[in-house]
């Protein structure tokens, strides 16, 4: 008796490890999206800071007239590399969010099937629990009411 109480208050549905499964699967989809994004942030924060040192540096060797000009037209090539950089990681934490979104969006469309699946299996498997009547002994289910017990509106006979 103590057992099926526990197992039915700890696992009511019966399917608790089904019901677990998309957010341990959610979970592990997040992680593993963490783990791009921290990846890609770490790359473009070493690309981009190579990038400035490099600017520094070219800066600091100007010593004539000829080394300015050529450090000033070297500035729209920096620009432009800069920039085509920038939209690349851009598209790239683009695509790893749609995919993420996707993946997210599967995995909870799973879960609500497990979902209406293990309600609509706990709802044809479930049975009413048994009482005992003290008087006689039997067991009836508890839904049922007890002969002498009144019903709404009516007198009792």
């Amino acid at each position: 008796m103590y057992n099926e109480f526990t197992s039915h208050a700890l696992n009511p549905f019966g399917h608790t490890d089904r019901l677990v499964a998309p957010v341990r699967r959610l979970t592990d989809l997040m992680i593993d999206n963490l783990e791009k994004l921290t990846r890609l942030h770490l790359e473009a924060a070493r690309v981009y800071t190579s990038m400035g040192i490099g600017q520094l540096r070219a800066a600091i060797a100007i010593h004539d007239p000829d080394s300015l000009r050529e450090y000033v037209a070297n500035q729209g090539v920096a620009a432009e590399t800069v920039a085509r950089r920038a939209a690349e990681d851009a598209e790239t934490f683009a695509g790893i969010g749609n995919d993420f979104a996707a993946d997210a969006s599967r995995i909870a469309g799973e879960n609500v099937a497990a979902l209406s699946g293990s309600v609509k299996s706990g709802a044809q498997t479930r049975q009413v629990p048994k009482t005992t009547d003290r008087r006689t002994g039997n067991g009836q289910n508890a839904t049922r009411k007890h002969p002498t017990a009144r019903s709404k509106g009516k007198p009792a006979s």
